[in-house]
Order: structure tokens, then C-alpha cells, then sequence
């Protein structure tokens, strides 16, 4: 997916993980990439993004 090419071209993390947070459209679609994308952040940073998409959804 695009996300994902654009994370391998080097796009931060935490940049794509907020675009999918911030379009609701997109998060639906994109829980597996979210998911993924989590996963290679460290637990804080974790625990930060699960609180905003708590507090967003």
C-alpha cells in the first residue's frame, strides 16, 4: 500500500501513524498497517498513540 512504500521511502513512523489516526476513513482500512506500524515503536510511544485513538474514536 502506499503507506507502507512510504514508510520503506522513510517516512517517519509516527508520521504515517498520525495520518491514519487523523482521517477516519483511512483508519478503518488501515488497522493491520497501524498495527504493524505500532509495533516497531517503543511501549511508551505505544501506550501515547492507544490513548489518542481512544480519545479520537
Amino acid at each position: 500500500t502506499l503507506l507502507l512504500e512510504l514508510h520503506q521511502a522513510g517516512l517517519p513512523v509516527e508520521v504515517i501513524v498520525n495520518t491514519i489516526i487523523s482521517n477516519p476513513q483511512s483508519f478503518e482500512s488501515h488497522l493491520e498497517i497501524l498495527e504493524e506500524l505500532l509495533n516497531q515503536l517503543d511501549v511508551a510511544s505505544q501506550l501515547a498513540y492507544v490513548e489518542q485513538i481512544h480519545e479520537t474514536y
